[in-house]
């Protein structure tokens, strides 16, 4: 996959970012494209495919720096986890 436009994140923010959250409509796309053609494949080995769907995916940067704390902790998955299990993976 050739990189998606001439956009550029150089230098980094001093706080963590997400691919979900650049304004550039293109970039989004790409991290999403890219998340979808690699980790479904990544991840079929532990799941059963007649059962199980691959959904989202963001791509999350955090350069070292003192303003940077990101503590550890898990996004909503929107899915009723009372219904259907739920798994993060990256």
């Amino acid at each position: 996959m050739k990189p998606c436009c001439n956009y550029s994140l150089s230098p980094l923010p001093d706080t963590h970012w997400t691919s979900g959250r650049v304004n550039d409509v293109a970039v989004r796309n790409f991290a999403r494209q890219s998340i979808d053609r690699i980790l479904p494949q990544r991840l079929q080995q532990y799941f059963d495919p007649a059962t199980t769907d691959f959904v989202g995916g963001i791509f999350l940067a955090k350069k070292p720096s003192p303003v940077s704390e990101l503590s550890a902790h898990q996004d909503s998955s929107h899915t009723d986890e009372t219904k259907y299990p739920a798994v993060y993976a990256g």
